[in-house]
């Protein structure tokens, strides 16, 4: 009766430490700050400079960054860029330039955004399989001006 008792003990303990290992998620105190360009107005044809600083304030992992600018009026991408840079730095830069091809009197939008990732990966394989990010885990910045 003891032995069963004891090796119930054991089996009940151990799933116990494994699942809280595997159900708990790394949480990420991510931050995004458009450096460049600012708010001011742009002329058509002009070249702008992206440079957009993602941080984590605990120096974790920088998982997945995007970066997209956008027509306001009609909702088309003028720039766009989504990565899983899995920069382990805790800060990741992105730079990008831009030629303003677009008609006059155009409002854009600069949209940056940084989130973590929930992974199931295995120690051994180094493989990671990401689920579907919900928007409520994206850190986001944004920026408007207008082409004239």
């Amino acid at each position: 009766m003891k032995l069963s008792y004891l090796l119930f003990l054991a089996l009940v303990l151990s799933m116990y430490a494994c699942g809280d290992s595997d159900s708990e998620e790394e949480s990420f105190d991510y931050s995004v700050a458009i450096m460049s360009p600012n708010a001011t107005d742009k002329m058509v044809g002009d070249s702008i400079h992206l440079h957009i600083n993602f941080d984590e304030a605990d120096t974790k992992t920088i998982h997945n960054i995007s970066v997209v600018l956008t027509n306001t009026e009609d909702g088309s991408e003028v720039y766009s860029v989504s990565e899983h840079v899995h920069n382990e730095s805790g800060h990741y830069e992105h730079h990008a330039d831009v030629v303003l091809d677009v008609e006059p009197n155009t409002s854009l939008i600069l949209k940056a955004s940084v989130w973590g990732m929930h992974s199931s990966d295995s120690e051994e394989e180094h493989e990671h399989e990401h689920e579907e990010v919900n928007d409520t885990d994206k850190v986001s910045e944004e920026l408007s001006f207008i082409v004239r």
